[in-house]
Formats: structure tokens, sequence, C-alpha cells
């Protein structure tokens, strides 16, 4: 069944940059709910006009127990471009133990490809994805598998790195939120990690607010190996000071630049993994690089 909600966004990006004066964007959303191989998936489709999913921009959030409309909004202006807007919503949000156990990344990889094989049979040729966080170790994956209609990969706070070189490096140089995470060496980690691993499937024990079966899932993925198969236009955008190795982070865009993938990265100096207050920017910016590569037409 369908619900269909009615939302107004503020668009400051495109109001300065196009008109100079103040716009609104109001969009029509749409509750679906699709029977995947293991569960009922839902998402939620943001419309400027009538209903079309021809051209799509699927948001892939990063962590968080919450419902998917606290991030409406996110990549709305595409809407101007005539994209409807999807947000998935993950499994089990509404109970925070149900949740834990079944946070992981094979589920959300599972519920997302639910996601766009519906669009794709709702008629959808184009997607274009916006990913951020923990969601740019999802949407490389996605955009390989679905390259025959995925049309570019914006990755926020993301790497090119595994996580776990990622928090190796993190603790070793102490950047970005290392001293959230309560370790005090590269070893106490190392150990945390071994333990993962000799319990990949523990879904009851906690380490950084997350199950060991989650983190099994993610810690040694590497993004690299599908991002070096894209044929699409790829953006990163990340802070400085993010816990990100960008040493090995910037060879790895400069290789595959050689390769003739079409990788770009933005940067912003002193921000860190959150970016907290950069949205007009950053909206700007990825306008930006979508008109320069012919992303958005």
């Amino acid at each position: 069944m369908n619900k269909f909600i009615k939302l107004v966004i503020v668009c400051s990006l495109i109001t300065s940059q196009l008109t100079g004066c103040s716009t609104y964007l109001s969009l029509s959303f749409i509750e679906n709910n699709i029977h995947g191989e293991k569960n009922t998936v839902t998402y939620y489709t943001g419309f400027a006009g009538k209903p079309d999913y021809q051209k799509v921009l699927l948001y892939i959030e990063g962590s968080g127990r919450h419902h998917a409309s606290k991030k409406f909004g996110m990549g709305a202006e595409a809407s101007l471009y005539g994209y409807s807007i999807v947000y998935p919503q993950k499994k089990d949000i509404h109970n925070k133990d149900t949740y834990f156990t079944s946070n992981n990344r094979d589920q959300r990889l599972h519920d997302l490809r639910t996601v766009i094989k519906d669009l794709k049979s709702k008629g959808a040729v184009e997607i274009l994805i916006l990913s951020e966080s923990e969601g740019t170790m999802l949407a490389p994956a996605l955009s390989f598998e679905f390259q025959d209609i995925v049309s570019g990969l914006i990755c926020i706070s993301g790497s090119l790195n595994t996580f776990e070189a990622d928090l190796i490096s993190s603790i070793k140089n102490k950047t970005g939120r290392y001293k959230e995470w309560q370790l005090s060496s590269v070893e106490q980690l190392n150990n945390e990690i071994s333990q993962i691993f000799t319990e990949p499937d523990n879904i009851s024990k906690n380490f950084l607010g997350h199950s060991y079966k989650f983190w099994s899932s993610y810690l040694r993925y590497d993004p690299l190996y599908d991002v070096k198969q894209l044929h699409i236009p790829i953006l990163y955008i990340n802070g400085d000071h993010d816990e990100i190795d960008f040493n090995n982070h910037k060879k790895k865009i400069e290789s595959l630049k050689t390769r003739g993938i079409n990788i770009e990265q933005i940067l912003y100096k002193g921000q860190g993994h959150r970016m907290d207050g950069m949205g007009k920017k950053i909206a700007h910016d990825i306008l930006h690089w979508a008109n320069e590569n012919q992303v958005i037409r």
C-alpha cells in the first residue's frame, strides 16, 4: 500500500544560484512497501510534480537508528532537474534491540537491492547515487552491480580504504573522532578486531555501538575493488580532519585517474567527519561537479 505525504523544503542553494531570491521546493512523498527475499522493505519517494520514476536520485544514508524522514531534503535540489528522490528506510528502526542484532552490511545491501529492483520495475532508466558515511561502503558495490542504470556516484565522508585501515590510521595518528572511541592504542584496537573475527556472527557483543556481526561485515570490505570497475563519474567529499588515511586515499584516487576512471575529490579544510554547517557549500559543489561531468541534464 502507498501513502502520500506532503512536505515543503527550503532550498537555499538553488535559490541563490539561479534566482537570487527566496524559493521553496514542494515535494510530495509516497511510502512504498516492497517484499524482498528476506523481509519487507520500506522506502519513500519524493516528487516535485506528478509521480515519475524515470530519473531517480537514490540517497543511501550513514549509520544511526532513525526514521527515513529525518533525511528528507537530502539531494532535493535534483528534483529541479527532473529527478525523483528516493529515501530507503533501514530495517527494525522502531526497536533498538532488534535493530542492533539485524543491522549489518549484508542486510542493508539486501534492502537496497530490493529498492533498486523495484525502481527498475517502475520504469527507472537512470539512478544517481548520493551516499554518506557508512552508506559509502554500500554505494560502490551497488553501482557496480547495477551499472546498467547507475549514472553517477557521490560519496560524502567516504573512503577508498577499508574501515579497518582507517580506524588503525585514526588511532595511530590521533585524527578524527578517535577520542570518542576511548581506544588508547593500535594494539587495543587490533585486539578488539581479532575478537570480532573470532566471533563474526555474534549479535550480542558490542564494539563502538554496533554488534560484532555488523563490524565483521564492514571492516574488511574494500571499496576500491568496485570503484576501479566503474565507468561513471565519481565524487568523494571529505573534511581533512576525518578519520581517514588521506595519504593512501589520495594515492588511490591518483592511481584510478591514471586508469581512466572519472573520479574527483573535494576536500574541506578544518572539517571533520560530520562537516557540520557545510550543507549549502556541499550542495553547491556537488551541483557544479554534476554539471561539469554532465551527470545531470
